[in-house]
């Protein structure tokens, strides 16, 4: 995650490292010994959502941590909209934080594995993965603040990667036992999807700059 000349990278069971020169150069900072799989800003506070079920804030660009405790295992993303953060956690579903993360409320998509979020104006994408009753994932649109999710048509093992650009929905899948994985597009908001790259391949990570879509998989970017 980038934030002005500061760029942050979580690890598994190493903690955040921070950069102030474009990744020239890391310095671990003060989160330690834990997974960080989820980072999001909301002003100049920035937040590490950790395997464990904490979210940690900054105030002051990881220079001092203070821990908001969700309770749950696997906070696997986070993003912001307006002043709300949302959490997209492991089997129970989507959170929300209205004051900073000192207290969270679970929204929607109870029993399911959220993997990923996305936002697009109002719109917030929640890609979901295997969950018993529901035996594949998908992505699911929110319109009104996560009050309400409505299920796409994609159908796939897992959807671990949920990126936006324009108009443009792109899902990173997982491959599994079925004719899934790669990355899929939409560009009538989940109505429709086509395969678009990365046939059979584990599609984890997605991210969009400029005109520019990246994919982190299997084999790398």
């Amino acid at each position: 995650m980038g934030e002005g000349n500061n760029i942050f990278a979580g690890t598994m069971n190493d903690g955040l490292y921070h950069s102030t020169d474009n990744g020239m150069n890391w310095t671990q900072t003060s989160l330690k010994d834990l997974s960080v799989l989820s980072l999001t800003n909301l002003g100049n506070n920035i937040f590490a959502g950790s395997l464990s079920g904490s979210v940690f804030l900054t105030t002051n660009y990881s220079v001092n941590w203070m821990e908001t405790k969700i309770s749950y295992n696997g906070v696997n993303s986070l993003v912001t909209l307006d002043n709300t953060i949302y959490a997209g956690i492991s089997t129970f579903g989507v959170l929300r934080s209205t004051n900073n993360g000192t207290r969270w409320s679970q929204i929607g998509l109870n029993n399911q594995h959220v993997f990923s979020l996305a936002i697009n104006g109002n719109n917030i994408y929640a890609g979901t993965g295997m969950q018993f009753p529901n035996l594949y994932g998908s992505v699911y649109l929110s319109t009104n603040n996560g009050i309400s999710w409505d299920r796409t048509a994609l159908n796939c093992q897992g959807v671990h990667s949920v990126a936006v650009l324009r108009n443009a929905i792109f899902a990173g899948t997982y491959y599994g036992d079925t004719d899934s994985g790669g990355v899929f597009l939409s560009t009538d908001n989940g109505v429709s999807w086509n395969k678009n790259g990365f046939n059979r391949q584990n599609v984890w990570s997605l991210v969009t700059t400029g005109n520019n879509v990246f994919a982190g998989t299997d084999s790398g970017v």
